[in-house]
């Protein structure tokens, strides 16, 4: 059903209704015309055979009166009418319609005809022509004194008309069935000619709908659906180039969105979620179930957004240990109503958390500074205000002097440290063994070893060469020894060890000490940060070594950890990278 209600079967039904109303029409017009014409031509007839009588005089009102006159009246009407016993048919019918003449006992042996209008009318003084279906027929009242005396009545038989119209019928008909041939061969081509462009410019709709915009080339008729088609490839021109642009701004859009550090959520005005951007799901903890404003920001009220008469509003959250600044903004249409809102989410915490590392460092670097300035000053009063012997005068400047050392070492590392910061120091890498540098190391601490009776064990013959700057490592090696020495009781043992894995030599200092807490070992490279405070100070620490030596190490490309027993180990471990002639062949 369908398939019948396309536009091709729709234009042939048309056109096949058409031939069909066209051809009964024209049929319907013939046969009328033919059964008009041999109407008036009967009709003629006997009107101008009807005028010859009155004229000849023979329905005078003597020839009427004579006794005579039925008999020879009847012959002179069938003499005039020309009736010729086949076709035409004459009778003589008194007032009433009986039939005088022909009489039964003559040669006609048709029946008499019977009283039809035409005869009724005749009674009524009246003459008449009518048409049946099978014959014409005529009737003439013959009036005397005023009074109907006899009625001549002649048919004329339709047969041969009627043959003529069947025959015009069937012709009719073989017309119709060849024109509707002709015409639905010629209705097809048409309608194919008009509808099968349709039919691509349908499919072009269907391929521009799902993108595809190639234009239209098959369609160079010239007439109008060759410039439908145009319009549709101008069309199809500038939604391409409209939807390319659309495409591009939308891209650059979410590129932005996706690669802001900022989280960005937008809402329409009853608080449902539009977008989220990545950062935004991510701080927020935003899942799929996740779709409305209230889910998310649980403390804020969303019709406030719309209330108050700045279009921005600012808020702070500390969600999940992190730092949140929420600033939400009003968006509108171009007619300036709201269409809803939009928040961006700011994570904070690092800015937080530098905030109170640098409040500490600077609560640490002050700290650091006092306690030396302190002792230097309280010494150097005594000695300015009290008479003193040498020998104490001598431990109080050693002491002023340790303590100036100390504040030294400290400015030192802290100009070391800023200069590595700001990224001041160049580091000037070369390849050299690795192994010769920690024999090395080693060997500038044996004094160290030696007065706590330590043992620094290495052991490994072959060369490992790295590509770092030596003073630097070398900085770092020292350090990481002399903590060892520091923090490990007498007669205890520091292993080092070096190996090669991939492209990287693998450095390890492990000792017995003391060790450190686990909760302390992510803060340990931490600037001042000391696991005991005092004890380090009293051990000629100043807190900064560890974070030096994490800064040489990265900026030399490689990277350190430590891990510890409390009370049992602790275990260094450094990797460089390795020179590019030795990572080959490793």
């Amino acid at each position: 059903m369908k398939f019948f209600r396309t536009l091709h079967w729709r234009l042939m039904a048309v056109f096949f209704l058409l031939v069909i109303a066209l051809m009964i029409i024209v049929g319907t017009f013939l046969i009328y015309s033919v059964e008009d014409t041999y109407y008036k031509a009967f009709v003629n007839d006997v009107e101008t055979w009807s005028d010859n009588l009155e004229k000849a005089g023979v329905l005078s009102e003597e020839i009427i009166a004579s006794d005579s006159y039925a008999e020879d009246v009847y012959k002179t009407f069938k003499l005039y009418f020309q009736v010729d016993e086949n076709t035409r048919k004459a009778y003589l019918l008194d007032e009433i319609g009986n039939v005088i003449y022909p009489q039964k006992s003559s040669e006609i042996t048709s029946k008499a005809p019977e009283i039809t209008q035409g005869i009724i009318i005749a009674m009524n003084g009246k003459q008449s022509i009518q048409m049946a279906d099978k014959y014409f027929e005529f009737s003439k009242p013959i009036i005397s004194n005023g009074q109907l005396k006899y009625i001549f009545h002649l048919t004329q038989d339709r047969s041969t008309i009627n043959e003529i119209i069947f025959s015009l019928k069937q012709t009719i008909i073989y017309a119709i069935f060849a024109t509707l041939a002709i015409a639905i061969f010629i209705t097809y081509l048409l309608s194919r000619a008009i509808t099968v462009p349709i039919y691509k410019l349908q499919a072009r709709a269907e391929k521009m709908a799902e993108g595809d915009f190639t234009p239209i080339t098959e369609l160079k008729s010239g007439d109008e659906i060759s410039q439908l088609a145009d319009r549709f490839n101008y069309m199809a021109q500038k939604l391409d180039t409209t939807l390319s642009e659309i495409s591009k701004e939308k891209n650059k859009v979410e590129a932005i969105l996706e690669n802001m550090n900022d989280g960005v959520i937008a809402f329409d005005t009853e608080g449902n979620l539009i977008i989220a951007n990545a950062p935004a799901i991510n701080l927020m903890k935003i899942s799929k179930e996740i779709k409305r404003f209230e889910e998310i920001f649980n403390d804020i009220e969303f019709e406030t957004l719309f209330e108050t008469q700045s279009s921005h509003a600012e808020f702070d959250l500390n969600e999940n240990g992190k730092y949140l600044k929420i600033f939400f903004a009003r968006f509108k249409n171009e007619n300036g109503k709201n269409e809803g809102i939009i928040a961006v989410i700011q994570d904070v915490t690092k800015q937080e958390k530098l905030e109170e590392m640098r409040k500490d460092f600077v609560a640490n670097v002050s700290h650091e500074l006092k306690t030396p300035i302190t002792s230097i000053r309280g010494y150097s009063e005594t000695l300015l205000e009290n008479e003193v012997d040498k020998e104490t005068s001598d431990r109080f400047l050693t002491v002023i002097n340790s303590e100036a050392e100390r504040m030294s070492r400290i400015v030192s590392e802290l100009l070391q440290l800023s200069k590595m910061d700001v990224k001041e120091t160049q580091s000037e890498k070369d390849d050299f063994d690795m192994v010769g540098l920690i024999k090395d190391s080693i060997a500038k601490v044996s004094i160290q070893l030696e007065q706590k009776h330590q043992q620094a064990i290495f052991d490994c013959n072959e060369e490992i060469f790295v590509n770092a700057e030596r003073a630097a490592i070398e900085q770092v090696i020292l350090n990481v020894l002399t903590n060892s020495i520091r923090y490990t009781k007498e007669n205890g043992l520091i292993n080092v060890s070096i190996e090669k894995e991939d492209d990287k030599a693998i450095i390890k200092v492990k000792d017995n000490g003391i060790g450190i807490p686990k909760k302390d070992l992510p803060r340990i490279f931490e600037r001042f940060y000391r696991v005991d405070k005092a004890r380090t100070r009293e051990m000629g620490g100043t807190g900064l070594g560890l974070a030096i030596s994490k800064k040489m190490i990265e900026m030399n490309g490689g990277s350190i950890s430590i891990d510890s027993e409390y009370g049992e180990w602790t275990e260094v471990t450094i990797k460089l990278v390795l020179s590019q002639v030795m990572a080959v062949q490793n």
